[in-house]
């Protein structure tokens, strides 16, 4: 407080007041949110859900990552692996064509087994 000779300036007296009142009503307010248990822990209970929200969108979004890469990855196996089989192919192909004997000889061999089988089923009727 400012006095001269035990009398203030009024309007200096009244802003004092006012500032002491609105330090107050601060402090009272802080003091009743530290007082008010219950809505600090609904706080943070809002704060931890949204971090962990996050924290599992970020996750979700590596392990969609590491899919696609682990799904391309297995597709370029399976072309690697069908043009393997396609060349095996063709060089098994090839070779029936330069070796048309042992072919001829596998074909004989299936009409045999196949007039075998026709002959027993005949005699069990």
């Amino acid at each position: 407080m400012t006095a001269n000779d035990g009398m203030g300036d009024p309007d200096a007296l009244r802003e004092e007041i006012r500032q002491t009142r609105a330090d107050l009503g601060r402090t009272m307010q802080a003091l009743a949110t530290k007082a008010n248990v219950k809505s600090r822990v609904r706080e943070q209970a809002a704060q931890q859900k949204a971090h962990l929200r996050e924290q599992a969108m970020h996750r979700k979004d590596e392990l969609r990552e590491q899919g696609l890469h682990r799904m391309e990855r297995a597709r370029s196996r399976f072309r690697q692996t069908a043009r393997s089989a396609r060349g095996s192919a063709q060089r098994a192909q090839g070779t029936a064509r330069q070796h048309p004997r042992p072919l001829a000889g596998v074909a004989a061999g299936a009409v045999a087994t196949v007039l075998v089988v026709l002959a027993v089923r005949r005699r069990r009727r």
